[in-house]
């Protein structure tokens, strides 16, 4: 990701927003809202995935989102992973207690990826997907 081409981006951010009818916005405006300082903190360890599957639809996110992926942060159980498994990028919730390591779906169509020691899959984790994009 460009720092300088990724700095151009701002919005006006309203103090507050009705979902009905109020003042215009230009009324309303306090501030200006970069979006690059309030959803990207590590610049140089950030990366954007569109994604292209529907495993994850339980947890908001579909197919042609864009997630937003910070590979500088320690992934932890709990969060929502890019993870590569046998050469193989997907993104699941990372499932990491009690010495077991999953890779769970948000879909009944699919199953959660275990891992265990003897385990011939390899698991690397690129990165913790901390914002989702999405075009309505």
């Amino acid at each position: 990701m460009s720092d300088t081409a990724a700095s151009e981006v701002s919005i006006c951010l309203p103090s507050s927003t009705s979902i009905g009818f109020s003042a215009p916005i230009q009324e309303q405006a306090k501030r200006s809202l970069d979006l690059n300082e309030y959803l990207i903190t590590h610049p140089s360890a950030t990366f954007f995935v569109r994604v292209s599957g529907d495993s994850m639809v339980g947890e908001g996110i579909f197919p042609k989102d864009i997630l937003i992926v910070n590979k500088a942060l320690t992934a932890t159980h709990g969060q929502i992973v890019i993870a590569e498994v046998s050469g193989e990028l997907t993104v699941k919730k990372l499932y990491k207690k009690d010495g077991k390591i999953k890779l769970l779906s948000y879909s009944s169509e699919y199953e959660e990826i275990c891992f265990e020691q003897d385990d011939n899959s390899t698991l690397d984790i690129w990165g913790v997907v901390t914002n989702s994009i999405r075009s309505f």
